[in-house]
């Protein structure tokens, strides 16, 4: 009767752990996508604000 007891995974834990995994891949996706939000925010603001003529790009 001395042995060790080994602790045992609950349903509820499981499923607790699988959510959270699944709320941190939804904010790293979120993230991603505000990242390049911003960056083509950036570009586009930069185009404007320095007036980059777009057909001096080709050449």
């Amino acid at each position: 009767m001395g042995g060790s007891v080994r602790s045992m995974s609950l349903p509820n834990e499981k499923s607790t752990v699988m959510r959270d995994r699944r709320w941190a891949a939804w904010r790293l996706e979120y993230a991603l996508l505000i990242l390049v939000v911003a960056v083509m925010t950036a570009f586009a603001f930069a185009f404007f604000y320095f007036q980059v003529e777009v057909s001096r790009l080709r050449d």
